[in-house]
């Protein structure tokens, strides 16, 4: 069977869905996540409304992320703000700049004033090493 072309596969959300669902469940059916979850927690959405977390090669269902919103520039921030709300420091790889408005905005509102972990946005471009460098109560950086 022909796999689909980029273009076709992408811009079909029926598509999308599915081809996220296969790349998880292939991914909770190998044992790479358990060894790649010792020292690092990996949170996969996208494939229900609850999002699955990894950590020490167990899986939990996060229903405190629940959502049924779509976009993936939402989710990742939704994410990554509360990970650092938690005192987690985050680092997300993205050149998005939609995400990168949000995780501004709401670093800012949720974030200033609390004991917020460090966040770091980064480009998945080998030669820019930081977009954006988020820290509590101190001036953001942009590099």
């Amino acid at each position: 069977m022909l796999v689909p072309a980029k273009q076709v596969l992408l811009t079909n959300t029926e598509n999308k869905v599915q081809l996220n669902a296969m790349l998880a469940e292939g991914l909770l059916d190998s044992d790479y996540y358990t060894n790649a979850t010792q020292n690092h927690t990996l949170t996969i959405a996208g494939i229900g409304d609850v999002p699955v977390k990894i950590t020490s090669g167990l899986t939990i269902d996060r229903r405190d992320l629940c959502s049924t919103h779509e976009e993936a520039d939402i989710l990742i921030t939704q994410h990554a703000i509360l990970l650092s709300l938690l005192g987690k420091s985050v680092r997300v790889v993205c050149d998005y700049t939609d995400v990168f408005v949000l995780l501004v905005h709401f670093y800012n509102s949720k974030c200033k004033e609390s004991n917020a972990a460090p966040m770091i946005m980064a480009s998945p471009l080998k030669d820019r090493a930081e977009v954006f460098s988020f820290t509590p109560l101190q001036k953001h950086t942009v590099t």
